[in-house]
């Protein structure tokens, strides 16, 4: 409240309380009057009272004096006393009018009254004419004695009881004075005190007045100093567009021309041009018209170009509205900061990235054609050497071509690292999110990595725990590499033992899961001050660690990278000569809600079957009970096979015999071939099936599980789809399905699925003939064509399952084909599948396939095993695991 405001209201109280002492005192005085008017009515009353006894005892007197002397003239003053006493109870009437017990106290008294002064009359009138005897005067005396003595106890108790009105009257007038003495000595004070109190807060208020006058003015000194001080332009404008108030800045700078900023010619007269330097403002646009329109004007450049040829500038306008505390709009302030210095440096930060960028476009279309020129060579190499591999061939001839081969894969994994690590640091590596399946994924990455753990005579192995959801979105292929990455390095630093990948979920919602992968092997192991460098590019734990074990040093560092892109981190635990382990997670989304559970297909068949699991490794007896009890089988382990042959025997005792053995080839003291021949001699225990597992298979192996009547033989690491399979078919009738009657391998489980009628689309021979042999090798039949114009002709011949599709052709490249393939499809309303199969490796390609309207995308060199996962996504191989 303001300081007027205030006093105005100390006097309107000041006034409404002398106002309610003026009243009070006004009806005390009327109470008090009033109150003296009734005793003086009461002190009237009794006077009269007083007179009307004199004047009846004056007639009294007068008779006497008459009798005695006789004198006429008493005659006449009986007459008088008797009419002064009658008008003296008609004045006691009148007084006694407004009180009605007075009333009838007289309407009693006045016979009394009458018949003692006609009584007094007829005496005297009577002693005028015939003079009374003694006798007549005495009962006139006792006639007299007995009226007056009547009447005079009426009009005592009149007397007495307007005297007792007279006391009370009296003491009501004195206190009412009292009250009202009272009244007016509270008012008083009371003004009194709140006069005291109003000029106590008046001299306070006036104090705080000049307190805040003096605080405004050191505010509006230190104000005007900050302006001052302030190397920005600082302009305020009221409501009306003209300018209040500018810092030296702005005067100094002319920024602020005085006319005011609404003028239409306010733009030309500063020169004020927008980004592109040529376009002036218009006035509703500029920072300070803006601002008083209510709007910000924050971030808005500004080209200065003074048209009286000062030097030009930039200028950044940061402002607003001025709002009082009514939160009325008053006017617009507005900053305006030289960036002059700032926009120069940009402009030279463009042109830098300019020639930036065209460094990194030469250098991804270096790196884009080297890789086709090196991959397409690469892809004849690897494939055709492959190819002789599965041919008779002498030992020396084997080993000179295994060099080879191992000599192009290595050559091809320092090019996709390479080209990784690259892309990587350019910020291009794309991650797309599809959906699939995590154990057939890692199956099928343990795959790839088996041969390698063979030669080394190392057990592979996966274990998931049965918690973990298998239907998973995300980017397989980079989740496939970081795994190749983890486990390759610990195949190649592992000499004996096992290397094993764990995984088990970290953390779970409605959305997404994250998921924790352990790699442990039994390898040489990392120093502790060497751990964090691994994790480096082209960084090893030594040189002769590079020297022994070869390799770039980036397999990891793309990994950590890769790993951070989906959402988790990587660490290791080792000691050196105790192995290591690689820990890292990741972020999933899951699938649809009926598609997160892992759970094979027909499996139901199996529950309840009872399995007894041969192997002298815990970790491989753990991952099969895992496997067998997901399938609800009833698996039981041992680690050597005469225990075996134990268990076999009480089981065959108990009336409970195995339905089937896993069992493990490479065994201490009995091996399983030794163990399958005790198992075979006993009748008792030869109804088992018995399925062989090896990590390294020899020739001979299958001629020998056929003569000892082993009913499957595989390769590890198992991929639960094929160990499912094997079992199914191995038992035949006990799972509804038609048992095998010649050995299961991994090779007759392929035989035994889905052959497709492929298109190749394909213009380089040596790429042809690959393709053409691995595919036919799997029992596919393949149509070549050597551009798109022939492959649209050959899908105009024949039906296809498939369309392999390379991408730089003559004629008719990839893209062109896919467009002519989808736009004929959009007419008959029918998909055929199409796989992109180009050496373009580089970031984008996958996705520019995509979007070409392709379904996949593979790299060359074609490897077997991508290409037959890309089959498998397309959903054109048989699956024997589903999930729900």
């Amino acid at each position: 409240m303001s300081l007027n405001n205030k006093t105005k209201l100390a006097y309107y109280v000041a006034l409404i309380a002398l106002t309610l002492i003026g009243w009070f005192s006004y009806i005390g005085n009327r109470n008090t009057q009033e109150s003296e008017n009734w005793v003086s009515h009461s002190r009237d009353v009794l006077e009269t009272s007083e007179l009307l006894r004199a004047h009846i005892s004056s007639v009294a007197t007068a008779r006497r004096a008459y009798i005695l002397w006789e004198d006429p003239k008493q005659i006449d003053a009986v007459t008088l006393a008797s009419q002064s006493a009658l008008a003296d109870f008609a004045t006691l009437r009148r007084l006694t009018a407004d009180n009605p017990g007075q009333e009838i106290a007289l309407t009693q008294m006045e016979p009394s009254l009458e018949a003692r002064l006609t009584l007094l009359k007829d005496s005297v009138e009577s002693q005028h004419r015939t003079h009374d005897t003694p006798k007549q005067q005495n009962e006139f005396s006792d006639q007299s004695a007995k009226l007056s003595a009547q009447f005079n106890e009426l009009i005592d108790e009149f007397d007495h009881t307007e005297r007792v009105l007279l006391q009370e009257r009296s003491d009501a007038a004195q206190a009412s004075s009292r009250r009202e003495t009272k009244i007016n000595v509270v008012l008083g004070v009371s003004v009194l005190l709140f006069l005291i109190i109003a000029l106590a807060i008046l001299s306070r208020e006036l104090s705080r007045r000049d307190q805040a006058e003096h605080t405004a003015s050191e505010q509006k000194e230190l104000l005007q100093s900050i302006l001052d001080s302030c190397s920005d332009a600082v302009i305020v404008a009221d409501s009306s567009g003209a300018i209040i108030l500018r810092n030296p800045v702005a005067v100094h700078d002319n920024t602020a021309n005085p006319v005011t900023v609404l003028d239409e010619k306010y733009s030309q007269l500063r020169g004020l041009y927008k980004n592109d330097r040529k376009t002036l403002f218009k006035t509703d646009e500029l920072p300070l018209a803006r601002a008083l329109r209510g709007e910000s004007a924050n971030g808005l450049e500004m080209y200065i170009c003074p048209p009286d040829g000062g030097e030009p500038r930039w200028v950044l306008a940061a402002g607003g509205p001025l709002i009082n505390k009514k939160d009325e709009r008053r006017g617009g302030v507005v900053f305006l900061r030289d960036i002059t210095e700032r926009k120069k440096l940009e402009q030279d930060l463009y042109e830098a990235k300019v020639v930036a960028q065209a460094a990194n476009q030469a250098k991804s279309e270096f790196l884009a054609n080297m890789s086709h020129e090196i991959r397409t060579p690469m892809n004849g190499i690897i494939g055709m050497t492959d190819l002789v591999l599965e041919t008779d061939l002498s030992q020396e001839q084997r080993e000179f071509l295994g060099m080879v081969k191992s000599s192009a894969d290595s050559l091809l994994l320092l090019l996709n690292d390479i080209l990784d690590f690259s892309k990587i640091e350019a910020g291009k590596l794309d991650f797309e999110t599809i959906d699939f399946r995590l154990r057939d994924t890692l199956d099928d990455t343990l795959k790839t990595l088996g041969v390698q753990a063979q030669k080394k005579g190392l057990e592979l192995a996966c274990s998931v725990l049965h918690d973990v959801p298998d239907g998973l979105r995300g980017d397989p292929t980079r989740f496939r590499q970081i795994v190749v990455n983890l486990l390759g390095n610990a195949v190649k630093f592992t000499s004996q033992g096992e290397v094993v990948i764990l995984v088990q979920t970290q953390d779970v919602s409605e959305e997404e899961v994250v998921l924790h992968f352990a790699v442990r092997d039994t390898g040489v192991g990392i120093p502790l001050e060497k751990q964090q460098v691994v994790f480096e590019a082209f960084t090893q734990t030594d040189s002769s660690t590079t020297r022994k074990y070869g390799g770039s040093g980036l397999g990891l560092a793309i990994s950590s990278r890769l790993i951070n892109r989906l959402g988790g981190k990587i660490w290791v635990e080792s000691q050196p000569g105790r192995g290591s382990t690689f820990h890292f997670t990741a972020r999933f989304q899951l699938q649809k809600l009926s598609s997160r559970r892992y759970a094979p297909l027909a499996a139901e068949a199996l529950r309840g079957t009872p399995v007894l699991v041969v192997d002298d490794n815990a970790t491989n007896r753990r991952i099969l009970q895992e496997m067998l009890l997901a399938w609800k089988m009833k698996p039981e382990s041992t680690e050597s096979g005469s225990e075996a042959i134990n268990i076999l025997k009480r089981a065959d005792a108990e009336g409970s015999p195995f339905s089937l053995i896993l069992l493990d080839a490479q065994m201490p003291d009995m091996d399983g071939f030794s163990t399958v021949k005790r198992i075979k001699q006993d009748e008792r225990l030869a109804k088992s099936a018995v399925i062989m597992l090896t990590s390294a298979g020899f020739r001979g192996d299958s001629a020998r599980c056929r003569e000892l009547g082993i009913d499957g033989y595989l390769t590890k690491p198992i991929k639960r789809s094929d160990l499912l399979e094997a079992i199914k078919l191995v038992l035949g009738s006990e799972t509804g399905h038609e048992a095998s009657t010649s050995l299961v391998t991994l090779h007759s489980l392929r035989e035994q699925r889905a052959r497709l009628k492929i298109l190749l689309a394909e213009d380089n021979r040596v790429n042809q003939v690959l393709a053409v042999r691995l595919l036919e090798k799997r029992g596919h039949e393949v149509t070549v064509a050597g551009n798109g114009l022939e492959a649209l002709e050959a899908l105009d011949q024949q039906v296809f399952d498939l369309v392999l599709m390379d991408i730089q052709m003559p004629e008719m490249d990839g893209f062109e084909a896919t467009a002519a393939i989808r736009k004929g499809e959009m007419k008959s309303g029918k998909h055929i599948p199409i796989v992109a199969m180009t050496a373009h490796a580089m970031a984008g390609d996958r996705e520019r396939c995509l979007e070409g309207g392709m379904d996949d995308y593979i790299t060359k060199p074609i490897r077997l095993e991508l290409l037959l996962d890309a089959l498998r996504r397309c959903s054109l191989l048989a699956a024997t695991e589903k999930v729900i």
